[in-house]
């Protein structure tokens, strides 16, 4: 499965689900992402943050996370 797709069908299970559904995940994308996008990062870490700013931080993390190269995707799990 691509990093695209991954990050589509997490996306779709966090519109579907509510961001509490996946704090482990969200948790874990801010930490990849807090040198990159220190705002977005606080935010998918935030439990107490409306979802709709979790989902909006989701999207800017997937945008950081596709611009990288695919090696460091594969280092962090998200590539094959």
């Amino acid at each position: 499965m691509t990093t695209t797709r991954v990050l589509a069908e997490l996306g779709e299970r966090i519109a579907e689900e509510g961001p509490a559904a996946h704090d482990r995940l969200l948790q874990h994308l801010s930490h990849l992402v807090a040198d990159s996008a220190p705002g977005s990062a606080a935010a998918l870490a935030d439990r107490n943050a409306p979802d709709v700013v979790r989902q909006r931080a989701l999207a800017v993390a997937s945008a950081v996370l596709l611009r990288r190269p695919a090696a460091n995707l594969v280092a962090v799990g998200l590539a094959a």
